[in-house]
C-alpha cells in the first residue's frame, strides 16, 4: 500500500517544497536586493564621481545645476548608454544584479536663445528596480558673470524587494540652481534639490566650485548636506582632478563621500574633444555600505558609460 502510493506521496512533497522555497525567496530575498535607484549621471559626472555643481557644462545642467546653461549660446544634443553589475561585499564572486541592469539617457538643450533650456529623458534598470524621469530645465542669465536656473522632474519608480511584488511610485520634483563667475579661472554653484520635500529622503543643498588653470588642469570640489538632517549624518563631499593631454583628450579623476545615503567611491573618465563633437568614456565604482537605519546590505557598484554628444 505504501509503495501503490508513493509516488503520490512524492509529488506531494515536492509541491510543498517548492510553496516553501517561494515564500523563503519573498521572506529573506529582500536582504539581497535593495528598492533605491540612484540618481541618472552623464558619463562625464561618472568620471568625475558626480562632483561638478560649480562647473559650466551644457549637457550635464539638467542633472547637476540648471544654471550652468545660462553660459552658454549653443545648441546641442547627447546620448548615453552605462552597462552596470552589483556584486555582494561579502562574496563578491555572487552577482546580484540581473544583466538587464543598464542606464541610458538623452538631452536636447538649447542655450542659443534668450530664453535658455533643455529636455531630459532618462530610463534606468538597477536590480529589479526600474525608473522612468522626464526632465524639463530652464536658466536665466542676469549678467555676463550669474545666472539661476530650475528643473522640474516628473519620475516613475517601479521597485521590487524580490522580483515578484512591485510598487509603483510618481512624484514630480524641482530643484533650483545658481552660479556665478568669480573670475576667469574661478566658477561657483549652488543647488537646492527638492525644497518642496516631496521625497524627503533627496533633499539636498549643495555648494560646488571650479578652479581651470589656463585651460589644461581643472579642478572641482562639491560639499553638501541632506538639510533635514544633522550636518554628521547628511554630510557629502566630492571632488575631481582633470587634465587636458595632447590637444583634444581630457583625462579626469573623481571620488565622492555621502554619509547620508552610505555610500562612497571614485571614478576615471576620458573625453575626445572637437568643435561640434564630443565622446566620452567612463568607469565609476560604488561601496554601499551596510546599513541598519536604511536599510541597506554593503554592495559593490561597477558601472562603465558611454556617451555622444553633439554641438549646434
Amino acid at each position: 500500500m505504501i509503495y501503490h502510493n508513493f509516488p503520490t506521496c512524492l509529488s506531494s512533497l515536492l509541491n510543498r517544497t517548492k510553496l516553501i522555497l517561494f515564500v523563503s525567496l519573498l521572506i529573506f530575498g529582500s536582504k539581497l536586493y535593495a528598492t533605491n535607484i540612484h540618481d541618472f549621471e552623464t558619463t562625464r559626472m561618472k568620471g568625475t564621481g558626480g562632483a561638478g555643481v560649480g562647473a559650466l557644462l551644457i549637457d550635464e545642467a539638467t542633472f547637476l545645476n540648471p544654471a550652468a546653461m545660462g553660459f552658454f549660446k549653443i545648441s546641442s544634443a547627447y546620448i548615453q548608454q552605462t552597462g552596470m553589475t552589483i556584486s555582494n561585499q561579502a562574496d563578491a564572486t555572487k552577482v546580484l544584479d540581473p544583466p538587464k541592469s543598464k542606464n541610458m539617457g538623452f538631452v536636447l538643450s538649447d542655450a542659443s536663445k534668450k530664453a535658455k533650456g533643455s529636455l531630459s529623458y532618462a530610463k534606468q534598470a538597477e536590480g529589479f528596480n526600474e525608473r522612468e524621469r522626464f526632465g524639463i530645465s530652464m536658466a536665466h542669465p542676469f549678467s555676463q558673470k550669474s545666472a539661476i536656473g530650475a528643473t522640474y522632474r516628473i519620475t516613475k519608480d517601479r521597485v521590487s524587494e524580490n522580483g515578484f511584488e512591485y510598487d509603483t511610485d510618481n512624484y514630480n520634483q524641482f530643484v533650483f540652481g545658481a552660479t556665478h563667475s568669480i573670475s576667469n579661472e574661478v566658477t561657483m554653484g549652488l543647488v537646492v534639490v527638492d525644497p518642496m520635500q516631496v521625497k524627503p529622503d533627496e533633499t539636498r543643498g549643495i555648494l560646488g566650485m571650479q578652479y581651470e588653470y589656463k585651460k589644461l588642469i581643472t579642478l572641482l570640489f562639491d560639499i553638501g548636506s541632506d538639510y533635514n538632517k544633522n550636518l554628521s549624518e547628511g554630510l557629502l563631499y566630492k571632488g575631481a582632478f582633470q587634465v587636458r593631454t595632447f590637444k583634444n583628450f581630457f583625462l579626469r579623476v573623481g571620488m565622492f563621500n555621502d554619509r547620508g545615503k552610505q555610500e562612497k567611491g571614485n571614478g576615471l573618465g576620458i573625453s575626445w574633444v572637437q568643435p561640434k563633437l564630443m565622446l566620452d568614456f567612463a568607469f565609476k565604482n560604488t561601496d554601499v555600505l551596510e546599513s541598519t537605519t536604511l536599510p541597506q546590505e554593503g554592495q559593490e557598484i561597477k558601472e562603465t558609460s558611454f556617451s555622444i554628444s553633439y554641438r549646434m
